[in-house]
């Protein structure tokens, strides 16, 4: 208890260590007063830093003990002290935190009061977990980082990170988190609401590995803004909602950033992101693999249920059971995709495939997009959707459609209630059953302005459809200059 403490200059009183608190108060800084004997007894003592340089202790909020900066007890008389921020212009010391604070122009006013910079592991593991490390504070990476150990995610569902992460375009390398593959919620972020995260770049030593919620920036995000951010790493999930940048995004941007990582999972695996509610991306690309079991599997996004992306790409190859995508597996309620692409291929050991699309439904529309990837699945095979139910406009496909079973189309494989305007497609559409050159089966749904580059086939050798294949119990329609070429 007595280890912080010495004899105050210039007194030869001899008096124990201040146990009776009432009967002492506070003179001076680090310094306390017997009033019962009228002396000056004790002040807090030096000590050194983990470098060796001497720093002073002060006496913690109830004069009990003599503690370092920032509050911490020494560890066998060494004070380990945070020198990020030092000798930086716009940087200044805190003796009572222990940390510096850096100024740095901001709109954001979460941040008037300046950043705490973060250079080193140990200050990264801090944020959560130390009082001076707030989740609602503003932090600045001053520096590359190599990672050193396990960190856990910073923020949970429990008590999610709610403040400004500035990376500074700098890289923190050989990441490695600390999850539990039982739990949800695995990324260098684990629940993020109403942040922003900027200009941070994240290289994994490792597969990240977790259960559901699994992202490599964060494995949740509600109302945040991320932008200029990039993910390099492979990253698994075993359960739902699994992507490579976020697992899973409720509200908020996201622009400027990019995931280039293989993805694996379960249910709602993307490239880029495993399940966007709602918000917005633009701007970003993916170009890792996509694989995985049971359903909605995107190149870019496993589903996007009412979220808008522009100006997007994924190049991954993409495979799955049902509902595959080169862009997007599941399209559905009013998501929107704009003026983006995909070129990997597409394999589907079940029915729905399609090179840009799996299934795209609802009120939902891709506009101005295309795909290249070849196609593969049992049926419902398209070379850019391989079931449409919503709208697609002025977009194209180049690569085959080939479906062990029945429905192919060069286009789309099934299009129930669906307009497509202004499309083509010039890939082949083969099939066991009912092969389009432009669309498998069309089934009260309407095309229009659109052609078919190829006649689709069987895969028996003889000749498919020259533009659609099939109509299902009821016939769509299409306009007279929309036909095979």
């Amino acid at each position: 208890y007595c280890e912080g403490w010495q004899e105050a200059s210039g007194t030869s009183c001899e008096c124990s260590c201040p146990l009776d608190l009432p009967s002492y108060r506070t003179l001076g800084e680090n310094q306390v007063y017997n009033s019962s004997a009228g002396t000056l007894c004790r002040s807090c003592k030096t000590v050194k830093d983990q470098t060796g340089a001497s720093v002073q202790l002060i006496m913690n909020d109830d004069n009990s003990d003599c503690v370092c900066p920032g509050g911490k007890a020494p560890e066998n008389g060494i004070c380990k002290i945070s020198y990020c921020g030092k000798n930086v212009e716009g940087c200044t010391y805190n003796s009572e935190t222990g940390l510096y604070r850096c100024n740095k122009e901001t709109n954001d006013s979460k941040c008037q009061n300046g950043y705490i910079p973060i250079c080193s592991t140990e200050e990264l593991a801090a944020i959560g977990t130390d009082d001076n490390y707030p989740l609602d504070g503003c932090y600045l990476v001053m520096n590359d980082i190599a990672a050193d150990g396990k960190i856990a995610p910073i923020g949970s569902s429990e008590a999610s990170f709610k403040g400004v992460f500035d990376g500074g375009g700098h890289t923190i390398s050989n990441y490695v988190v600390k999850s539990n593959l039982n739990k949800g919620y695995a990324g260098f972020f684990g629940y993020i609401y109403g942040a922003k995260i900027l200009n941070l770049n994240i290289v994994y030593k490792d597969t990240l590995q977790g259960k559901r919620y699994v992202g490599g920036l964060a494995a949740y995000s509600g109302g945040s803004s991320v932008a200029n951010c990039s993910v390099k790493g492979d990253i698994s999930g075993n359960d739902i909602y699994t992507g490579g940048f976020v697992g899973y995004i409720s509200g908020g941007t996201i622009e400027n950033s990019y995931a280039t990582g293989d993805v694996s999972g379960t249910t709602q695996v993307g490239g880029f992101v495993g399940y966007l509610k709602e918000g917005t991306i633009q701007n970003s690309y993916a170009t890792g693999d996509v694989s995985g079991s049971s359903y909605a599997k995107g190149g870019f996004v496993g589903c996007n249920n009412k979220g808008e992306i522009t100006n997007s790409y994924a190049t991954g190859a993409v495979s799955g059971i049902t509902q595959v995508g080169g862009f997007v597996g599941l399209q559905n309620s009013s998501g929107s995709i704009k003026n983006s692409y995909a070129t990997g291929s597409v394999s589907a050991e079940g029915a729905v495939a399609g090179g840009f699309a799996g299934s795209n439904e609802g009120s939902a529309k891709i506009i101005s997009s295309y795909a290249k990837g070849n196609v593969k699945g049992a049926s419902g095979v398209g070379g850019f959707a391989g079931s449409n139910a919503a709208t697609i406009e002025n977009s194209y496909s180049t690569g085959s459609a080939s479906a062990t079973g029945s429905i192919a189309g060069g286009f789309v494989g099934n299009n129930s209630s669906g307009i497509i305007t202004n499309c083509y497609s010039t890939g082949k559409a083969t099939a066991e059953a009912t092969a389009g050159g432009f669309v498998g089966i069309n089934k009260s749904g309407n095309i229009n302005h659109s052609y078919g580059a190829q006649s689709g086939s069987l895969n028996s050798g003889k000749s498919g459809s020259s533009f659609v294949a099939g109509t299902g119990t009821s016939a769509g329609t299409k306009t007279s200059d929309s036909t095979n070429v």
